[in-house]
């Protein structure tokens, strides 16, 4: 009982860590151009995505939808791009198998995991597609 006690501890504040990272970066971006933002706080946007896992890499620009409240919460959604995602399965994020940091001199949102169909770690980075990059 004690190791499904703080199981579930070690959990919800890995959940809560995701809410707060993503009320961070949709508050950042709330007033750009085109970064959509509901009633509700969730967030629609045409995105750049970089995807790298093991040695390959990939970018596009996407439908980011990011939730961060309702039947979805804390989920982050993008859609299937052609070639893009071919060799990267992954479209649909939560924690806590998933973790969201905020990138301090972009503000990008980052997400990192594990891969079982690719059994490789993986980082999504998301910025707004006309965001202009500070990265030298």
């Amino acid at each position: 009982m004690a190791f499904w006690f703080n199981c579930c501890i070690e959990t919800n504040s890995e959940i809560m860590e995701g809410l707060l990272v993503l009320e961070q970066f949709v508050e950042f971006w709330r007033n750009h151009p085109g970064f959509q933002v509901d009633s509700f706080g969730n967030a629609t946007f045409q995105g750049m995505v970089e995807a790298r896992y093991g040695r390959a890499s990939a970018q596009c620009t996407t439908l980011v939808r990011i939730w961060r409240y309702g039947h979805e919460t804390d989920t982050i959604r993008l859609r299937k791009e052609a070639g893009f995602f071919a060799d990267f399965p992954h479209l649909d994020f939560a924690p806590p198998s998933n973790e969201y940091k905020l990138r301090g001199a972009d503000h990008a949102l980052t997400i990192s995991g594990h891969s079982d169909q690719l059994d490789k770690e993986f980082v999504v980075s998301i910025l707004p597609a006309e965001a202009k990059s500070t990265r030298p």
